[in-house]
């Protein structure tokens, strides 16, 4: 489950709450190209060590490097197994951690979020949370983030143009009454009128003051889940169309 989420494609980070103690954290950051990983985590190992000390707790690390990254290890009250790299097509640089309790074993876990992990490049960039993606314009920056027992949502923004981006559970019981798009009008609070409807999908756009609104509305009935998309901007483009989705 989403925990935390800061940050834009430049530099960021990420928390997402797992089973137990468990959690798993994203940072990335762009610069130029360092000659050597080892700095940036022996930064972040020496701020672990210094927070430790604080507290009046043992703290001790490891670092090896494999293929062109450095794995590492730490431990504390809790412990941490991590893994530092370079994106192949952009010169960012991550951090992927994997933080449990000292009686959890972390390694198979941190070495199977790296095998997992892809960085896109491009016109549209891809954002993905909770059980729902999209591609959306180059740029974009996190505004508002919202996690509830059944619904996520972040909001996007850059030069008068924002986008949020929701998924709710429980699906069928929010459209057994009013359908997809009555659901989708409440939902949104948007004053739109549908363009196009079917039992599972849903596009509405609205014009007022030269702002244009525009929403995407899907069902997902193997997830339970419904999906939307909603576009308002000053500008001729971008346009919301299916391609958005992921």
């Amino acid at each position: 489950m989403p925990a935390a989420l800061i940050g834009d494609r430049k530099e960021g980070y990420a928390r997402l709450a797992g089973d137990g103690a468990r959690s798993l954290h994203v940072r990335w950051h762009t610069g130029k190209p360092a000659k050597s990983l080892r700095p940036a985590l022996d930064g972040y190992l020496e701020r672990l060590r210094r927070d430790a000390q604080k507290a009046k707790l043992t703290f001790r690390s490891e670092v090896a490097e494999e293929q062109g990254t450095l794995l590492y290890k730490w431990q504390s009250e809790q412990q941490g197994r991590g893994v530092v790299f370079r994106d192949a097509d952009a010169p960012r640089m991550f951090f992927l951690e994997v933080v449990g309790a000292r009686k959890d074993s972390l390694l198979p876990v941190v070495r199977g979020v790296r095998a997992s992990f892809h960085t896109h490049d491009g016109e549209r960039e891809l954002w993905s949370v909770a059980g729902v993606g999209a591609w959306l314009p180059k740029g974009m920056k996190v505004a508002k983030k919202q996690f509830l027992a059944g619904r996520a949502a972040l909001q996007f923004e850059v030069r008068g143009t924002m986008v949020r981006m929701e998924r709710w559970s429980f699906a069928e019981q929010l459209v057994a009454k009013h359908g997809l798009t009555g659901w989708a009008h409440s939902a949104l609070a948007l004053p739109m009128e549908p363009t196009a409807t079917s039992e599972f999908e849903a596009s509405l756009s609205h014009s007022k003051w030269m702002v244009a609104t525009e929403a995407l509305v899907r069902l997902r009935p193997e997830a339970n889940q419904i999906e939307a998309l909603v576009l308002r901007t000053r500008r001729q483009t971008p346009r919301l169309d299916p391609s958005w989705w992921a």
